[in-house]
């Protein structure tokens, strides 16, 4: 099997654009975009075993185990559709996973070429969360201000309707960017080091962030 052309990952605050800012980038780079946290919710809409035991995990207060969330990259490494390039959207989200995730790109005969930082000050962040609702049934994101549907409250991809995520309050969320801050820093300096942490100014339009990223994305490729 062909080594994977481009590996990119997305890091940065729980609802700073990561998912908006991935899809634009495998829509201009012709690139797979992969979600874990989406992968994870289909397990559980789907009610397979991994769903079922990631949901008992959920209502424990647990988040899923690094062997299952790395179980379920390996699959999608594994697929042949994958072999130009894969974005990953918030993924890895501790130290231990982007330890674990550079042995398993190495079976793979590929690394992470790049990881974009995104970054936006707390208040922006926050503002931008409780704005944030999903489609119950494909998952799919939209904002009040960002992007809101074509129907109020229906998904323009399969007609679903849009919910708030009760962990979007605004009362949960101070509380995640400071999860955030002890689990991810590491993941940041682990880039850092490797020379391949590159971050964007994320508190500007969507279109402005865009250009960006897809710029430092287009250097990286070319300058291997």
């Amino acid at each position: 099997m062909s080594a994977i052309e481009l590996i990119v990952v997305f890091l940065g605050f729980p609802g700073v654009g990561k998912g908006v800012q991935a899809r634009e980038l495998c829509t201009r780079g012709s690139l797979e975009r992969l979600s874990t946290g989406e992968i994870l919710r289909d397990e559980i809409v789907r009610d397979t075993e991994v769903g079922r035991r990631v949901q008992a995990l959920i209502d424990r207060g647990r988040f899923a185990d690094d062997e299952t969330v790395l179980g379920l990259v390996r699959d999608r490494l594994s697929r042949p559709g994958c072999r130009r390039g894969l974005v990953f959207d918030g993924f890895p989200r501790t130290i231990l996973q982007a330890r674990a995730f550079d042995d398993l790109l190495e079976s793979f005969e590929s690394r992470v070429h790049c990881a974009v930082f995104l970054e936006a000050p707390e208040a922006t962040v926050l503002r931008r969360l409780c704005g944030r609702s999903v489609c119950a049934d494909c998952s799919a994101s939209y904002h009040d201000e960002f992007c809101r549907p074509r129907v109020e409250s229906v998904c323009d991809r399969c007609g679903g309707a849009l919910v708030r995520r009760p962990d979007d309050a605004i009362e949960h969320q101070r509380a995640r960017l400071r999860t955030f801050l002890e689990r991810t820093e590491p993941v940041l300096d682990h880039y850092r080091r490797q020379g391949v942490l590159r971050a964007v100014d994320a508190a500007r339009s969507i279109e402005a962030v865009a250009r960006d990223v897809h710029r430092l994305v287009a250097l990286d490729r070319t300058s291997r």
